[in-house]
């Protein structure tokens, strides 16, 4: 860390280690050239970090171990249909489902080494409740190469979340 009038090189060693575990199911049901799935997912996420010191300077901070997860859960419906374009093909799909989200991450506290007061760092908070919306549709060019494109979309009280997806795909 520098800016004009103070300088520090600080150090620390720590482990964090972050994991998943998910889960889900859908029924495909086939009516004349669409598909209808309807779907749910759940997926626990936890998080867990070591305490650290860091060293080197009055800028040095020290944190408390944190442990911490979240559940999610979702249902919905897939809706996909698959058009024969002659000498290619195209499929369109589309998605919508409601999320929720049990328990919020904690905080991680913070203090500097040299004294003063803890403070705590904390992230944007996690929506309990989102509709989730999805587009998408693949091209085939040729039997080894295709494109892509997708949107998808989570919507919240207090939270949007948007992603434009394009892939060119090649088998070999």
């Amino acid at each position: 860390m520098s800016f004009t009038g103070f300088s520090d090189s600080l150090e620390s060693a720590y482990s964090a280690r972050t994991g998943q575990i998910y889960a889900g199911m859908s029924y495909a049901l086939n009516a004349g050239v669409m598909t209808f799935a309807p779907f749910g997912e759940i997926a626990h996420v936890w998080h867990s970090s070591e305490r650290f010191a860091e060293t080197g300077g009055l800028a040095a901070l020290a944190a408390e171990k944190v442990d911490t997860s979240v559940t999610f859960s979702t249902l919905g419906l897939r809706l996909g249909t698959e058009i024969n374009l002659g000498q290619s093909r195209a499929e369109f799909g589309a998605e919508i489902g409601w999320r929720h989200a049990v328990d919020q991450p904690e905080a991680s506290v913070h203090a500097l080494r040299a004294g003063g007061d803890r403070f705590t760092v904390a992230g944007a908070p996690i929506a309990e409740d989102a509709l989730s919306l999805g587009l998408g549709g693949r091209l085939a060019l040729s039997d080894r190469a295709s494109l892509s494109l997708g949107y998808n979309a989570d919507l919240a009280k207090q939270y949007e979340n948007h992603a434009f997806r394009a892939g060119l795909s090649f088998a070999f």
